[in-house]
């Protein structure tokens, strides 16, 4: 029991009664060391970071951002700034998720179909915020928001093509051959 000795002996003394009852797999500062060795197995996607989808997941990151600093600046707040912040983040996520190759270690999902999904809302919702923005009030800030939200609607229409374009493909490739 060796290192279990002196942290554990008085939880074990309670649960089991005696020291001796307890095995090395309950150590984990045994278990610690052994599985040090051991590196996760993530590796980095370099051709994505080079292709068409990870810059344009980039510039739907960067497009949301100045359209939350700009209705951020305009003194909005609610879902003027929720959506663009939210949208950064799970643009985030799935950017990581394909670099990091998570999307093929983490199969119980269909990653290209969620990320469709998520684009086709965030152009709706980016839609429905720009124009109530641009109804609402009507500033420097609000307008240069709203450019850059309908920019957005046009970047995540795009990813959605892709994506939707990239599934149907893969379908017709693998029923055909």
């Amino acid at each position: 029991i060796g290192c279990c000795n002196r942290s554990w002996s008085g939880l074990a003394k309670k649960v089991s009664g005696s020291v001796s009852a307890r095995t090395t797999a309950d150590c984990p500062v045994q278990n610690r060391s052994e599985n040090s060795n051991k590196m996760p197995d993530i590796e980095v996607n370099f051709p994505f970071v080079k292709s068409k989808r990870s810059v344009l997941k980039i510039l739907e990151m960067v497009v949301a951002f100045v359209a939350f600093v700009c209705f951020a600046a305009s003194s909005f707040s609610g879902a003027f700034l929720a959506v663009p912040l939210m949208e950064i983040f799970i643009t985030l996520a799935f950017y990581l998720l394909y670099l990091l190759k998570l999307d093929s270690k983490i199969t119980q999902l269909f990653w290209p179909l969620m990320d469709s999904v998520n684009s086709a809302f965030a152009a709706l919702f980016l839609l429905i915020i720009c124009i109530a923005a641009v109804v609402l009030r009507t500033t420097a800030g609000i307008i240069t928001g709203s450019v850059f939200g309908f920019l957005g609607v046009l970047l995540y229409t795009v990813d959605t093509y892709v994506i939707f374009s990239l599934i149907a493909f893969n379908q017709t490739k693998t029923t055909s051959g």
